[in-house]
């Protein structure tokens, strides 16, 4: 069984704290544009002269050159502020993308309009135009869902979104539809909790399944169970294990699949035999991997935990858990 590199967990799971996504390049693109902006701001003529390209698209106006330069600096800010350390910074560097992105493909339709007039214009395309570009969406990408999230849509989309997700899980999800309905602040955080919860880290899903799995079978035996049961095997965990851990048969399972489970059960319950599942799982993962899988038990249990202070859930009911074949 292929076990998940615990250097990719470590950049999967930490999603939230901005990475340069391109090594130096990410930093060292934003840090040129508040050059050029700064050559704009101070030495107009000079830009304009020297700058492959420009002079053709007609005489100098320097109040223009001022204008973009003030642009260029802003969105040099915007993406340097995104590369912040923090939770969700790469939403600092939106305004400075919507510019750089927008700049190429303006220059994309003057090419195609107008083509290019020599090799040295391409080459201040490439890099002055659409590198920037580039970079600026590898940095915004990853927050674009929570940006999502964050918008609140009409309640026919709403109503849609769910229905959506209810066929993905494979249970009816009614106490969200209440919540959207008279809670629109509490429904946009329930979303970016779910777009944290749809972050799974690369490699075999197993153990963060039987992890998030271990806690949701002791916080809620219905329908939480089913839901993580139907995420996993659509994420293609076999079925037998599944089975396996629903009859409370671990030895049937890999040892570190079922020290995952257990860490997740014994975290839940506050036994401190997790002290000893956490112990191997990191012999066997690392500290990445098991960082990781203390997230997703951390994130199984808030749904159990919402549900209960709602007074919907149906804990320890006679509810059937069922495991698919296909």
């Amino acid at each position: 069984m292929t076990m998940p590199d615990p250097s990719t967990t470590a950049r999967a799971t930490s999603a939230d704290v901005p990475r340069p996504g391109h090594g130096a390049l990410t930093y060292v693109i934003p840090a040129l544009l508040g050059v050029n902006a700064l050559i704009m701001l101070a030495a107009g003529p000079f830009w304009y002269a020297t700058t492959p390209g420009v002079p053709q698209t007609g005489p100098y106006n320097g109040h223009f050159v001022a204008d973009i330069g003030i642009a260029f600096a802003a969105a040099s800010v915007s993406l340097l502020m995104g590369l912040l350390p923090l939770p969700q910074a790469r939403l600092f560097a939106l305004p400075g993308a919507i510019f750089l992105i927008g700049h190429a493909l303006l220059h994309l339709l003057g090419i195609v309009h107008h083509g290019l007039s020599d090799v040295v214009a391409v080459a201040t395309e490439i890099i002055g135009i659409y590198l920037p570009a580039w970079v600026a969406w590898h940095i915004v990408q990853p927050e674009l869902p929570t940006l999502v999230a964050m918008v609140r849509a009409p309640a026919l989309v709403i109503n849609a979104g769910i229905r959506a997700a209810e066929r993905r899980l494979g249970v009816t999800m009614d106490y969200v539809r209440d919540i959207a309905r008279t809670s629109p602040a509490t429904f946009g955080k329930l979303q970016q909790v779910s777009a944290l919860a749809n972050r799974k880290p690369h490699g075999d899903p197993a153990p963060f399944h039987f992890a998030g799995l271990g806690a949701v079978v002791h916080d809620d035996c219905g329908e939480c169970v089913q839901i993580h049961v139907n995420l996993a095997r659509a994420d293609g965990v076999r079925a037998d294990w599944l089975r396996a851990v629903l009859a409370d048969q671990l030895d049937d399972l890999p040892a570190p699949l079922a020290d995952a489970f257990r860490l997740g059960r014994a975290v839940a319950a506050g036994d401190p035999a997790m002290e000893t599942y956490r112990a191997r799982l990191q012999q066997h993962y690392g500290t990445a991997t098991v960082a990781a899988l203390a997230f997703e038990i951390g994130i199984a249990r808030f749904h159990p935990s919402l549900k209960r202070a709602l007074g919907v859930a149906r804990s320890c009911t006679p509810v059937s858990v069922k495991v698919s074949d296909g």
